[in-house]
């Protein structure tokens, strides 16, 4: 019978302690005689199937462990139990800040969970959230303790001030998983903010306050603060005893300063208010009053008041005054201005007795007469004996120059701008504020002018400015023109070779630039060409020559050398085709041809000396069998003007190779070490002949080794008739590789335009040669029954194969084969079995131990027992055997050269 045939409905289940259970056990089986539930309460006793039912009515058990048996009808029991996991939510969810109070800004602190009186704790997920948003999770790995514990989680927190007040939530839960009941969490929630130092609210901690003489006034101090803090006014020393945001003065009659500092716990914050009262002023009013008046231009200016207690008011003036009269309006006038700095003043009588006075601006101005420009240094300055703008080798001229303005008045509103090409490069004023009369002004201009700028214009503008708000006169400026006076340079190389046909006309170009501008001067071989432009005509130029150019004005000059070399006029004649590969004793036939007009006549010349003229365009050189290896015919070609040239064409003759061979030069053997015989390469020397081959210089031989390239060799040889050549290769056969496939291939390759001609080649098979290796070890031949006869075995392996020689007891057996046989067996001996190469030798020793006939069964029997012993040693042997082969095979080898290794042996055996 496979397994217990008992069904519990349900086999796991979740209850909360106190609740009732029940499960039911149940079996289909027809072998099951009685069943029955085993339990500490709720047990049952011995039921016919094919259910009985464990129930309690109150589960108050943390691990309750009922079973239900089964007794089968060959008297045998089985058994099987639920898993019952019984939980306790828990009494209290609690979140204390662990004792540290208020939180600080900046600062981390925990806060604590505490999770009381929950079963199983396994099952416990703490979950802390943050304003609603869950930020950590937390569970519990006790698998053992099944009773309620106490259990905590601790969270980690760090707040700041703009989140305010922020709302922590613990929230415990029992998670049964996903088809287990859901029980609800139980959480609390904690409320916490950051606190912090008091902060104004403005940036400033100091501000300025205006108020008139008299008049109430509150001073304000905003600052931000948690705990809010609590503020504290003094003013000038003394404490106001206010401790709000502000502060009010009535009838304020000083300045005064006042010091407001809020506070709280984590410290504090001042910000200094300075209030400044100003008196009650006259109350005259001057319209304008401020104005600027042209010298000589009249003017006038209102003086008015609105106050009730001003008995009667007046003009007080060198010229213009007025006398004491009522208010509330009195004027100043004046037709004709022609005082500097006039003074007049307002005064005003009050009920009182007491006078107060008002005074206008006024600015008496005159415009220049004249705004002129000149040069400090009249002369022009070399560029070289300038300065040098940093870090550029633009050399520039530097000019200073002055701008005068005659008879100006004041001078403290005149602005002079100075102006490069109509762009503000300078602007000055003047700070002579106790001068009003008319003066003379100067401004000073240093400038750089570089070559590049050519002519450049500068203007010097004067203007009386008197502010956004003043009258707006028109400038007076005047203009000047300067210019770099530089050496000449020339634009391109100072030597220049040109190559023009032969009898054409041409122009020699000479660019120079220089300021003022160059005058040119022409010499070719030496000889003055009387040319003072910047180019030379030459007309029929017939032969190579040397000109020079020579640019000049009063800062230098500049020479340019331009080399003539003249080409001969061309040869006009084409080859079809110009080049060509010819076997030879082939036919070969090459057409020559002339786009020129005017010919006389066309020829071929042969190495002969045969010509064949022929008038016309073409002229063809034809070869019935080409018996010339180094043909060097050429087409020559006569025009109108005797003009005579010829063109030769680039004629290969060829023959492929009539054999080609491998002999073998000698071979040698390789060592891994040299007292190491058993890992060994032989080594090669193959030489490839081939015969009668031309031009050589196009041979390729390649070397293959089973079908794939190791060696490829060409020639740089010259010589156009046939030779024999020769390619040595080297090669390493190791044993593994048995027999190996050579070959050498023969190839002439005329490159991608040439014919395509079929290789030539021969194949070389060779194998390695290694000493001897026997297959096994040393053996004996143990109880063998005298009188028997018996066949011993002696497997080498070599290249060439082994000779072998037996010996028994020191006495030659004269047989050659790797086989001995010995008839009718008498006595215990030894056998010694030697395999020989010309590479060394191996010995194979054999130990024949002979019983007599009466011990046949003891023979028997001891042969029948080693039987399986025998057995597993030689397939031990054959593993080591075949596993030394494989390690050969990936050995490392060292080179030894064929004529360091002797072909007799080396261990003194034959």
């Amino acid at each position: 019978m496979a397994g217990c045939p008992l069904t519990l409905t349900p086999s796991e289940t979740v209850v909360k302690f106190g609740d009732p259970v029940a499960i039911n056990c149940s079996t289909s089986a027809r072998y099951v005689e009685g069943m029955g539930w085993e339990a500490p309460f709720g047990g049952t006793g011995f039921e016919r199937p094919p259910v009985v039912t464990w129930r309690v009515e109150k589960l108050e058990e943390w691990t309750p462990s009922p079973s239900c048996y089964a007794t089968l009808v060959d008297g045998s029991q089985c058994t099987v139990s639920p898993v019952i996991t019984v939980y306790k939510t828990p009494d209290s969810v609690s979140v204390s800040d662990m004792g540290h109070g208020s939180m600080v800004e900046g600062r981390e602190y925990d806060l604590k969970c505490d999770i009381i009186n929950v079963a199983p704790v396994q099952y416990v997920t703490v979950s802390w959230y943050k304003n609603s948003e869950k930020i950590q999770t937390e569970s519990f790995n006790d698998t053992t303790t099944k009773t309620p514990v106490n259990e905590s989680s601790i969270l980690r927190v760090n707040i700041s001030r703009e989140e305010n007040v922020v709302e922590f939530r613990c929230e415990a839960q029992l998670d049964f998983g996903p088809h287990r009941p859901k029980l609800p969490a139980i959480s609390q929630t904690h409320r916490v903010s950051a606190h912090y130092a008091p902060e104004l609210k403005t940036q400033n901690s100091a501000d300025d306050t205006y108020a008139l003489e008299g008049t109430n006034i509150t001073l304000s101090c905003e600052a931000v603060g948690n705990p809010l803090p609590v503020y504290n006014w003094i003013c000038d020393g003394k404490n106001m005893l206010e401790n709000t945001t502000s502060l009010s003065l009535p009838r304020v009659h000083g300045n005064k300063t006042c010091a407001c500092t809020a506070t709280n716990y984590l410290g504090n914050i001042t910000k200094t208010i300075h209030l400044h009262v100003e008196p009650r002023g006259c109350p005259l009013t001057l319209t304008p009053s401020e104005t600027v008046v042209k010298f000589g231009d009249p003017v006038s200016i209102n003086c008015s008041t609105s106050a009730r207690y001003v008995e009667g008011m007046g003009w007080e003036a060198p010229f213009g005054g007025t006398g004491f009269e009522r208010p509330p309006v009195v004027t100043w006038r004046v037709e004709k201005l022609e005082e500097w700095t006039p003074s007049p003043s307002c005064y005003a009588t009050l009920v009182d007795g007491s006078q107060c006075a008002v005074s206008p601006v006024i600015t008496v101005y005159k415009t220049p007469n004249i705004v002129s420009i000149y040069p400090l240094n009249q002369s022009q300055m070399m560029e070289e004996q300038v300065h040098i703008v940093p870090y550029n080798k633009e050399t520039r001229t530097q000019y200073w120059l002055r701008c005068d303005i005659i008879n100006v008045a004041p001078v403290q509103h005149l602005t002079v701008r100075w102006y490069k090409n109509n762009k503000t490069i300078q602007t000055e004023s003047f700070n002579d504020t106790t001068t009003k009369t008319l003066v003379n002004e100067s401004s000073i201009l240093r400038i750089d002018i570089s070559r590049e700028e050519k002519a450049t214009e500068f203007r010097c503008e004067a203007e009386l400015d008197f502010g956004p708000h003043g009258l707006k006169l028109p400038a007076i400026s005047q203009t000047h023109r300067v210019s770099a006076h530089y050496a000449p340079e020339i634009n391109t190389s100072c030597t220049v070779d040109i190559s023009p046909l032969e009898g054409t006309n041409i122009t020699l170009s000479c660019e120079a630039v220089g300021n003022p501008p160059p005058v040119y001067n022409w010499t070719c071989d030496g000889e003055n060409m009387l040319e003072n432009t910047n180019s030379l005509n030459i007309t029929r130029v017939d032969r190579n020559k040397t000109c020079t150019c020579t640019a000049t004005n009063y800062l230098g000059n500049i020479t340019k050398t331009i080399n003539v070399h003249i080409t001969p006029r061309g040869c006009p004649l084409t080859l079809a085709p110009s080049e060509m590969v010819v076997r030879f004793g082939d036919p070969v036939s090459i057409k020559c041809s002339t786009s020129a007009t005017d010919v006389a006549e066309m020829a071929w010349v042969t190495p002969a000396g045969d010509k064949e003229f022929k008038p016309g365009s073409d002229v063809t050189w034809m070869v019935k069998n080409l018996k010339w290896w180094t043909p060097s015919p050429f087409c020559s070609i006569t025009l109108n003007d005797n003009f005579q040239c010829s063109v030769s064409p680039v004629i290969i003759v060829y023959k492929t190779p009539e054999t080609v061979s491998i002999s073998e030069m000698n071979h040698g053997l390789m060592l891994k070490h040299k007292e190491d015989k058993q890992y060994t390469k032989t080594q090669y020397k193959l030489q490839c002949d081939i015969i009668n081959v031309a031009p050589v210089q196009y041979l390729t031989i390649t070397w293959y080794k089973n079908n794939k390239i190791i060696k490829t060799e060409s020639f740089s040889d010259t010589t156009k008739t046939p030779v024999n050549e020769s390619s040595i290769l080297r090669v390493n056969i190791s044993k593994e590789e048995k027999v190996v496939e050579l070959r050498c291939e023969a190839k002439l390759d005329f490159g991608p335009r040439g014919p395509k001609l079929p290789a030539i080649s021969q194949t070389h098979n060779v194998s390695a040669h290694y000493a001897p290796e026997v297959n096994t070890k040393d053996s004996n031949h143990d109880y063998l029954l005298e009188g028997s006869n018996i066949t011993l075995s002696c497997e080498a392996e070599g290249n060439p194969p082994s000779v072998y020689n037996w010996t028994c007891d020191g006495e030659n057996m004269l047989a050659n084969t790797n086989s001995l046989n010995i008839t009718r067996v008498n006595r215990t001996k030894t056998c010694t079995c030697t395999a020989a190469n010309y590479l060394g030798s191996v010995t194979k020793t054999i130990n024949v131990h002979v019983e007599p006939r009466g011990k046949t069964n003891k023979i028997t029997f001891a042969v029948i027992w080693a039987l399986p012993f025998v057995a597993a040693i030689i397939i031990s042997i054959f593993i080591v055997f075949y596993c030394c082969n494989q390690w050969k095979k990936h050995g490392h080898y060292s080179f030894v050269s064929d004529k360091d290794i002797p072909l007799t042996q080396t261990n003194g055996n034959k």
